[in-house]
């Protein structure tokens, strides 16, 4: 687009229809994350779009400096799954939205590696320049509210413009069990000295607490002496 200026604005229309349609069925790679980089400066973003860009505005390539590798495990702390994405071409592309992560590697045999297959981890997208709009127009998406709460994990960093989120936190069958646990207990904190708590009742009316860790655990069974939910 540097080189030529005029036709890449004269194609820009043409070009954010496409990206609309790419981000639609969740592709990304190196070019296509240049054009919708482009087509989000220009704000066309909508609910529907932003719900598809939770996984894509946290794209990395990964670049494997070793043959015979067929497909990357992704593990991140706060999710229960892996991703597990195919090898082309000695590379990759893994949505990356937690801090702590695991990366392993598997050849044509089913063979895994973790510390002896070199890589290279490139971002493709500047997610922070677009990760308020987009937390904003789909904030049910799990990518955006752990990657928003990387930055406040204690209940005394959170306000009113963060419970939009604890619903879908406290009720998510994907988030890790131990790391959901943690911060369900501090929801449940911050809404100690609130009259109004619907939603951690309910929480604490469904709760598997045979899964908590035993500090966790102990909080919770207070908390329901607490509040006469016995």
């Amino acid at each position: 687009k540097e080189s030529e200026p005029e036709i890449y604005e004269q194609y820009r229309r043409v070009m954010s229809r496409f990206a609309m349609e790419q981000i639609e069925q969740e592709h990304v790679d190196d070019n296509l994350a240049v054009v919708y980089e482009d087509m989000l400066e220009l704000g066309l973003v909508n609910e529907e779009l932003a719900k598809c860009l939770s996984n894509i505005l946290f794209a990395h390539k990964l670049v494997i400096m070793q043959p015979h590798m067929v497909r990357a495990i992704v593990y991140q702390k706060q999710m229960k799954d892996p991703q597990i994405v195919p090898i082309v071409n000695g590379c990759a592309y893994v949505s990356l939205f937690c801090r702590e992560y695991a990366i392993l590697f598997e050849d044509g045999k089913g063979q895994r590696y973790i510390h002896s297959v070199p890589y290279r981890l490139d971002s493709l997208m500047d997610a922070g320049s677009y990760l308020e709009k987009c937390t904003a127009l789909a904030p049910e998406e799990l990518p955006y509210i752990v990657s928003h709460f990387g930055e406040k994990p204690d209940h005394h960093m959170f306000d009113a413009k963060e419970e939009k989120f604890f619903r879908r936190v406290l009720f998510a069958q994907e988030l890790d069990t131990e790391y959901q646990s943690y911060f369900s207990r501090e929801i449940v904190r911050y809404y100690q000295k609130k009259e109004q708590k619907p939603l951690v009742e309910q929480y604490l009316e469904q709760a598997d607490y045979e899964q908590m860790p035993q500090a966790v655990r102990q909080y919770m069974m207070e908390s329901l002496a607490d509040w006469r939910m016995y």
